[in-house]
């Protein structure tokens, strides 16, 4: 997708009639946000699954494991990769084409939700002992 965008961009930036930061903010208004807040949003009103039988829960079972088959892993159905799969590409496309600062502040906003949801995990060094 991150290809399609640039190579889209480049295009517009050719043709002579277009206005080349209005099509490329039509562009992320029409595509990248709605992507963006629908994914949020789903990621907020997910189901949860088996592993195992791939039964459905709206809730993770109290035990923790699968009702149904007793053994298998419950796992998140939207994964916090699809959540953020966009971001940067819009936050890239508004900052290097300097687009309208109404773009900046929105996606600044939905970066801030999204990192309220999904709060930036501690990177620690991990020594080569660790791994044996």
């Amino acid at each position: 997708m991150e290809e399609k965008l640039k190579a889209q961009a480049k295009l517009h930036a050719k043709l002579v009639p277009l206005q080349f930061q209005d099509s490329l903010e039509r562009v992320i208004v029409s595509h990248l946000f709605p992507d963006i807040i629908g994914n949020t949003r789903a990621f907020s009103r997910q189901t949860f699954r088996c592993t195992t039988c791939n039964a459905k829960y709206r809730r993770i079972p109290l035990i923790g494991t699968c009702y149904k088959c007793t053994k298998g892993n419950v796992i998140l159905t939207i994964a916090q990769g699809s959540v953020r799969k966009y971001l940067n590409i819009a936050k890239e496309m508004i900052h290097t084409h300097n687009l309208s600062t109404y773009l900046k502040q929105r996606i600044a906003l939905a970066e801030t939700e999204i990192d309220a949801v999904f709060p930036p995990e501690k990177q620690t060094q991990k020594s080569l002992f660790e791994f044996a």
